[in-house]
């Protein structure tokens, strides 16, 4: 931009009459004032310097991630909530995922074993995380289709169980009837057949007496038992062949979950927001009330248990000694809470960063995966980091459990190798035994099928 000089227009000569001027700080070569002249011009939160001399926040939708995760023409990330914006499919499904992973990092600090080693890679590291895959390409291929309200609802959710509160929405199934399928979540009223072949193909779903192999092959409120399909009981009929969605079975009956004050014997028994406490549905400890001892410290919504006691989490920015200190969703750095930093997200070190990323360029990154370069105290995706490159742990070494969702896609040990008991053991071929305390299945070619390790139908 020029400048106006005694009436006239004129080039630039000083950083300084730019600033006076035009409040840009900078005085290009060719006598243009501008916002930046190279990259070191700009700041971390819009690094990129372009060729009119202005910082971007991005240039391509690599440089974008979570829930601002395309590039628009002006430099800007953007969202596909923003009313203003229309997303590809690519798109929103990038934003869906980079949701899904800010879910798993509210579990960050809990102590509950939902907290998942690298669980925000989700969102970029699919190649390790086949059922993730799967559950993509799907979405990209109009095999499901997404319901707006679930992506609202995992990037806003701050529920102690997430994926649960956000239940009522819904990647909706979108193949009809004969159409190719891999998985009975892909049909329309239907389930997949593949039995012959995969792809197999969507079939309706049969009636009540007619033959099945599974509950997804019988219509809703039917059950598969003895290879027929069977009626699921309602409310306070006898249990017969099991209760209907919602319901369970107490004292060979079907029943609802219970209000606050009712009998109970189990958590499920209650209806949601309450435990079963002392044989009695109750409502989860308040402020300075003491913790739920078991199986995790649970409080009242709002509410973290820190040394025992319900108690009001500290907003960023106050003081702490430990994450459970914190609003869920942050954590304890140098003894003060800090949001935890999403994929993407502007850094200055790696403590900021959801677990399992690195800052790296000012950046939080994913980690890299093995035979990937890596720098001394990253995290790697799987396996660990040898000071040069991330490698697998051998067969005996000691590991990290992982747990949750992506526990197969995250196991510390690495390739043909599985956390078991703290010490990677060599994952099993089709056909061997598997089981809570048996090697897993050889991924992603077999997964744990009635005991057995058996291949199934993927995209």
């Amino acid at each position: 931009m020029a400048l106006c000089i005694r009436g006239e227009c004129s080039g630039c000569r000083t950083g300084a009459q730019c600033t006076d001027q035009l409040g840009l700080p900078v005085c290009r070569a060719d006598g243009l004032c501008v916002e930046c002249d190279r990259e070191g011009d700009c700041a971390v939160a819009r690094p990129f310097c372009s060729a009119a001399g202005r910082c971007l926040e991005c240039r391509d939708h690599d440089e974008c991630e979570g829930a601002r995760p395309f590039c628009d023409d002006a430099g800007e990330c953007r969202s596909c909530r923003e009313s203003d914006v229309t997303c590809s499919t690519e798109q929103l499904t990038a934003q869906l995922f980079a949701a899904f992973c800010r879910v798993y990092s509210l579990y960050d600090g809990e102590g509950s074993g939902m907290a998942v080693r690298a669980a925000e890679n989700c969102s970029g590291r699919f190649d390790v995380a086949p059922i993730l895959r799967a559950y993509r390409e799907d979405i990209l291929a109009g095999r499901r289709s997404v319901d707006p309200e679930l992506l609202a609802c995992y990037e806003e959710t701050t529920d102690l169980f997430p994926i649960e509160a956000c239940s009522d929405y819904h990647v909706a199934p979108a193949v009809a009837p004969g159409g190719l399928c891999h998985y009975d979540e892909q049909c329309l009223d239907g389930y997949c057949d593949t039995s012959s072949s995969c792809p197999g193909t969507c079939l309706a779903r049969v009636a009540a007496g007619a033959t099945c192999t599974t509950r997804g092959q019988c219509r809703a409120g039917l059950t598969c038992s003895g290879l027929v399909c069977q009626p699921l009981s309602g409310d306070g009929e006898p249990c017969g062949f099991g209760c209907l969605d919602g319901l369970f079975c107490a004292g060979g009956s079907c029943d609802a979950p219970r209000p606050e004050g009712a009998a109970c014997t189990l958590d499920f028994h209650c209806e949601r927001g309450l435990d079963c406490s002392s044989g009695v549905c109750s409502q989860l400890p308040a402020e300075g009330e003491a913790c739920r001892p078991s199986p995790s410290p649970y409080c009242r919504a709002g509410l973290r248990c820190v040394a025992g006691t319900c108690r009001v989490p500290n907003d960023d920015g106050e003081p702490c000694s430990d994450t459970l200190e914190c609003q869920r969703g942050s954590r304890c750095v140098e003894g003060t809470c800090s949001t935890i930093l999403m994929p993407g997200a502007p850094c200055e070190s790696s403590a900021h960063c959801a677990l399992g990323l690195s800052c790296r360029d000012g950046r939080c990154l994913s980690a890299p995966d093995v035979g990937e370069t890596c720098f001394a105290g990253d995290a790697c995706l799987r396996g660990e980091c040898n000071g040069s490159s991330c490698a697998a742990r051998g067969e005996g070494a000691a590991c990290e459990a992982v747990v949750g969702l992506l526990s197969d896609a995250l196991d510390t040990c690495g390739s043909l190798a599985s956390c078991l008991s703290g010490s990677c053991v060599a994952e099993s071929g089709l056909g061997v035994a598997c089981g809570p305390s048996l090697p897993p299945c050889r991924l992603p070619e077999l997964y744990c099928i009635d005991g057995i390790c058996d291949s199934i139908c993927l995209p």
